[in-house]
Formats: structure tokens, C-alpha cells, sequence
């Protein structure tokens, strides 16, 4: 008879617990593929739990998104395993480092010791830099990795965003030109949102890409292989507080749900509607539908 009264007050203390949260804030920043992912989980969320997700839009860095976390001020976000790995604890990516899993293994354990962040496997898309071209070009001349357009870089101009060109250590313009030792006609830096429009008027051949933008696709533009493996793996992850999860750890199962749920194709596909200002809630349910993650 008290094993039972005790199984019983241990299930109330459970679902008093889970019923304590009604609702979190994940951070949604101005671009649009946060903007898509973030949309993504609340979607999942609110369906499956009725825990109501506010998503907060911000602008600025991923250093302002980890402060907006360590003070609870949101609760979750979109993050990717490179910038948890370099920008956020500041370590430098080795050789051991560039193999996805290792890089994010450790993202994983250093994240829940450091600051209390768990986070989750990845989402199955890889955002990291890429050299794009046209395709066309690509094509004509058999260029398939960034070492085959070497030989043509003398008589091109590339377009870098300023963020990447200003910036020193592995991960920066001129790490990525002294390893492959290539040399532009011209290095144009200039903001990110202008490149592409530079590339399809003509006024650059090459611009550093980000793999999932949707204008890549637009565009028709070829994404080059990194085959010496300068630029890290850039998994897209959630991140969320312990703390919330140790309340409902139900919201830990529907973050994990979107492990491997688009690749970098279906991620630019998204990222294309979204940039032609397609509504963004509409297009997320109709993805997760087509998934089979929502009826």
C-alpha cells in the first residue's frame, strides 16, 4: 500500500514539474535561416508538448546570443558546432578538430560543464565557408575543388565578406589563400548581402559562400570542394539550459527529434523561400508535414 502512495506522489511531483513550464524563448536572429530554425522548433514544440515557444528576434553576434543564455534571458537557440567550438570557448581548430563528429563530441561535453548548455546532435547540415563560382564556369574549365581553381585565380577577382577578410587564424581569407597559394587578380571586401548580386552582374567571378545560402541555389552557383580542409565543420545545432530541460525533459526529446532532418540541399531550399519573403511559418509546417514530424 505505501509503494503505492509513494508512486503515485512521485508521479504528481513529475508532472508538477513539467507543468511549471509553459512557456521559453528561444533567440531568432535577423537572418533568415535562424529565423527557419528557430521556427522549426517552436513549431515541433508547440504541437507535440502545448508548451508555448516566444522566439525573440536580436541582432548582433553569437557572443550576444551566449550571453543572452547564460543569463536566462532566452532559454534556447540555433547555434553550429564551429562557432561553439571557435568564437564561443575560443579554441583553435587542429587537425583532429576538422572531423565533424570529434568537433562536436567535444562542443557537447565542454558546453554542459562550462555554462550548463546542452546540446544536440546536428540538425544534418553543414554551414560553413565555401568558394562558389558560377556554375557554368565550373563546368566549362572542370572545376570541381577549390585546388582546380587555382590555376584560373590570377586573371579573377573575388568578393570576401569583411568579417572573414579582416580576420587572422585559421579560419580567416588569408589562411584559406597561403594554404591553397592562390592568388586573385583583386580581393574585393565587401558586406555579405552585396556579393551575391556582384557575381551574377559579373563584377567579381568567385565570392566566399556560405554552403546553405539560398542564393547559392538561386543563382545556380557551384560550391567548391575544400579538399585540403581549411574551413571547420559547421553542424547546425540547438543549444538549450540544462535547467529547462531538468523541468521538462520531454522539450530534450522534440530538440532531439530534429537530429539529421534536412541536409545542406533541402537547408538552402528553405533558406531560398524565405529570402523571397515567402512566410516562413506557412513554408516550416509544410516542410515538417512533408517530414512526417507533424500531421
Amino acid at each position: 500500500m505505501k509503494r503505492g502512495i509513494l508512486i503515485i506522489l512521485m508521479s504528481l511531483m513529475v508532472f508538477s514539474a513539467m507543468a511549471q513550464v509553459k512557456s521559453f524563448t528561444m533567440m531568432s536572429y535577423t537572418f533568415d535561416e535562424q529565423k527557419v530554425l528557430s521556427e522549426i522548433a517552436k513549431q515541433l514544440i508547440e504541437n507535440k508538448l502545448g508548451i508555448k515557444v516566444n522566439l525573440k528576434d536580436e541582432s548582433g553576434g553569437a557572443m550576444i546570443a551566449h550571453t543572452a543564455l547564460l543569463t536566462n534571458d532566452i532559454q534556447a537557440r540555433v547555434s553550429y558546432s564551429g562557432t561553439e567550438f571557435s568564437t564561443v570557448m575560443q579554441q583553435t581548430i587542429t587537425k583532429e578538430f576538422l572531423d565533424p563528429k570529434v568537433l562536436l563530441d567535444w562542443v557537447k561535453v565542454e558546453a554542459l560543464k562550462r555554462f550548463g548548455f546542452i546540446v544536440t546532435d546536428s540538425i544534418g547540415f553543414n554551414n560553413t565557408y565555401a568558394i562558389a563560382v558560377k556554375r557554368e564556369f565550373a563546368e566549362k574549365n572542370n572545376i570541381k575543388t577549390i585546388s582546380d581553381l587555382v590555376k584560373f585565380t590570377p586573371n579573377m577577382v573575388i568578393a570576401v565578406d569583411s568579417d572573414f577578410y579582416n580576420r587572422d587564424g585559421v579560419l580567416s581569407y588569408s589562411s584559406l589563400s597561403k594554404t591553397y597559394g592562390f592568388k586573385f587578380k583583386k580581393e574585393v571586401s565587401m558586406d555579405y548581402s552585396l556579393m551575391y548580386r556582384a557575381i551574377e552582374t559579373g563584377d567579381v567571378n568567385a565570392i566566399i559562400a556560405y554552403s546553405t545560402e539560398g542564393k547559392v541555389k538561386s543563382l545556380d552557383l557551384k560550391l567548391l570542394i575544400d579538399d585540403k580542409k581549411v574551413f571547420p565543420p559547421y553542424d547546425g545545432i540547438y543549444v538549450i539550459r540544462k535547467d529547462l530541460v531538468d523541468k521538462d525533459p520531454r522539450i530534450l526529446e522534440v530538440f532531439k527529434s530534429t537530429h539529421n532532418l534536412l541536409n545542406n540541399e533541402e537547408m538552402q531550399e528553405l533558406n531560398l523561400k524565405a529570402n523571397m519573403g515567402e512566410d516562413i511559418p506557412t513554408f516550416v509546417r509544410e516542410f515538417l508535414i512533408k517530414k512526417g514530424k507533424l500531421k
